[in-house]
C-alpha cells in the first residue's frame, strides 16, 4: 500500500515552493515452511518527505525527512528470532549556484538508527543497538566540460553508538566521538544529461595519517 503526491507553487517573482511526499506499507507475509517446520514473518513501513523554497533561479532552500521501519521474525528447529529495526534521516540544506559554474551546498543531517535482537533460544544475544549522529557538511561540484565534473564534500558530526546486552550488561559498549570525512568526487555524463558515471573515494580526515580510507564507489545512472 502506497500513497504519494507533489505539490509546485510559482509566482510572478520567480520563487518557487515544492512539496513531495509518499508513505508506503508492506502487508504483513507469513512464509511457512514444512520441510524444516519453519516459519518466516515479515512487516516493514517506509516515509519520505521533501520541502524546498526556491527564492531565486540558482538557489534553494529545504529539508528532507526519511525512514523505515521493519520488523521480522524466523522460527524453524533450532532457531528462533526477532528483528524490529527503526532509522529516521533529517537534513536541512541551502543550495547555492545551481545551473552555474559552482555549486555550492551547505546543511546539517541527523541520523537516529535502532536495532533490537530477541534470539528465544540462545538469550546472551538479546541486545538493544542505536547509533545516532549530528552532522554539518558542505560540498562543492563543478561541471568543466560538457562530458566531465567534479565534486568535493567535508562532512563532519558528532557519532554515538550503544550496544545493550540484556543477559550480560558486562558486555554492553558505548561509543561517543566526532568523526570527519572529505570525499572527492568525478563524473562523467552524457551530452543529453541522461546517463552519467559517477566515481568517488573518502578520506578520515579526523585521523588522516593512521587510518587514511573510508572507503569509495563508482556507479551509473541512467533517466529513460
Amino acid at each position: 500500500m502506497k500513497l504519494e503526491g507533489a505539490y509546485q507553487f510559482g509566482d510572478q517573482s520567480g520563487k518557487n515552493y515544492k512539496l513531495r511526499f509518499n508513505i508506503s506499507r508492506d502487508e504483513p507475509l507469513e512464509l511457512i515452511d514444512p520441510d524444516n517446520n519453519g516459519s518466516f514473518r515479515h512487516e516493514a513501513s517506509d516515509y519520505f518527505l521533501l520541502f524546498d523554497y526556491q527564492p531565486t533561479l540558482d538557489s534553494v532552500f529545504g529539508m528532507t525527512v526519511n525512514g523505515f521501519t521493519l520488523d521480522k521474525s524466523s522460527a524453524q528447529t533450532g532457531q528462533d528470532q526477532q528483528q524490529e529495526s527503526d532509522y529516521i534521516s533529517a537534513d536541512i540544506y541551502w543550495v547555492k549556484g545551481m545551473g552555474k559554474q559552482y555549486e555550492l551546498r551547505f546543511g546539517t543531517q541527523y541520523d537516529h538508527i535502532t536495532n533490537n535482537i530477541r534470539d528465544f533460544i540462545t538469550s546472551k544475544n538479546n541486545q538493544n543497538y542505536f547509533m545516532k549522529t549530528l552532522q554539518v557538511y558542505t560540498t562543492a561540484y563543478h561541471p568543466f566540460n560538457e562530458h566531465m565534473a567534479w565534486d568535493l564534500g567535508l562532512h563532519v558530526g558528532h557519532v554515538e553508538e550503544e550496544e545493550n546486552f540484556l543477559q550480560n550488561s558486562s558486555n554492553n559498549k558505548l561509543n561517543e566521538s566526532v568523526q570527519a570525512k572529505l570525499r572527492f568526487g568525478f563524473e562523467y555524463a552524457s551530452s543529453d544529461g541522461r546517463n552519467s558515471l559517477q566515481l568517488n573515494i573518502s578520506l578520515n580526515a579526523d585521523d588522516l595519517f593512521s587510518d587514511p580510507g573510508d572507503g569509495g564507489g563508482i556507479s551509473f545512472q541512467s533517466v529513460f
